[in-house]
């Protein structure tokens, strides 16, 4: 079945959705009068393109690389649009052309920083491909299952609900990330041996991690605001992408605020063990200068000389291990008032 004129360029796209594997494909009508989104089979978008003038939502999940470039190669994009999305090494990206928008937006994951959602944009039609599953995007569907509601029945009020909802994640990563350094920050304060140097650097690498992920997301979010493209009518979303984007910028301040702390609480925490160590060769020199009198001591009565006459004298033993004990005692004493024991 044919589709309607204005989408008929999209004929071959569509033959191509509908050879894909359903396990991992999801398609959505937007139903702009009850602002929801309605699931439709891959072999049903044609039709619904067709019958109506909604937009259409394609999420693709762990496809085949060559299945997905047929798919893409079908939709008429702007070649440099179509080499960004081939390329295998993702990276935040942004273009914008007349009748076609991509770009890439990362998405934090504990785990990995290299989780990026793939945006594609097209008249009618937003599509979305992730290599691996992103969990704010099942939210959002979830969401939406549960009588949520878009902010409007368009392909543009889908796209930023995608875009909040994993703005949301890294939000939170930002609050857990301020919390593991408040708690790491206590625990250094009242009892530093109970920190690893690993926990610190732990945590500074978090941080950095969702600094970087909120700058990528923050160049995304401006393209989108100022973007003018047939592909995407984004207007009616401008607002709610606004406060958004107020909203990383106040939790990237947070994150840079933090991740100063991190620094200084390793360089504290470098500084107690550089005082740690400075305590044990102190007490360590301390012994040496105890010992060496009675190490010469020892020497000189050690001497295999024929004639020593302490060695004679009925009290010479005792006298010498009584003369070590005082030397030792005095210099203990010494040590003790002058602090160095302390």
């Amino acid at each position: 079945m044919s589709i309607a004129a204005d989408c008929s360029h999209l004929d071959g796209a569509l033959d191509c959705l509908a050879r894909l594997p359903v396990e991992q494909l999801r398609c959505y009508v937007v139903d702009a009068e009850q602002r929801r989104l309605v699931t439709v089979p891959p072999d049903r978008v044609s039709a619904e393109l067709g019958s109506s003038s909604g937009e259409v939502w394609i999420d693709m999940q762990a496809q085949d690389p060559r299945e997905i470039q047929e798919f893409l190669e079908q939709l008429a994009l702007h070649p440099l649009i179509l080499e960004d999305c081939l390329d295998p090494f993702w990276s935040s990206r942004f273009s914008s052309y007349d009748t076609s928008l991509y770009f890439e937006f990362p998405v934090y994951a504990a785990d990995s920083v290299d989780d990026y959602l793939s945006v594609i944009c097209i008249p009618r039609m937003l599509i979305t491909i992730r290599a691996t599953p992103i969990p704010a995007v099942d939210r959002m569907l979830e969401s939406l299952d549960a009588q949520t509601r878009l902010n409007d029945g368009t392909k543009a009020a889908v796209l930023y609900a995608l875009l909040d909802g994993i703005g949301e994640g890294l939000i939170q990563a930002a609050r857990d990330g301020r919390q593991a350094i408040r708690d790491l920050s206590r625990v250094l304060d009242s009892e530093p041996d109970a920190v690893d140097m690993e926990q610190i650097i732990s945590v500074q690498r978090e941080l950095q991690d969702i600094t970087m992920i909120a700058e990528d997301q923050l160049y995304c979010l401006r393209g989108l605001i100022s973007v003018d493209s047939n592909a995407l009518a984004i207007s009616g979303q401008c607002d709610y992408l606004r406060d958004a984007l107020r909203s990383y910028e106040t939790a990237l301040r947070v994150v840079h605020r933090y991740e100063s702390r991190a620094a200084e609480m390793r360089q504290q925490y470098q500084f107690f063990l550089q005082e740690k160590t400075e305590s044990r060769i102190r007490v360590l020199t301390i012994l040496s200068s105890i010992c060496m009198p009675l190490t010469l001591i020892a020497g000189i009565y050690g001497m295999n000389f024929a004639r020593m006459p302490e060695t004679q004298w009925q009290w010479g033993y005792p006298a010498t291990l009584g003369a070590m004990f005082a030397i030792a005692a005095g210099l203990l004493v010494f040590f003790y008032r002058r602090g160095w024991l302390n």
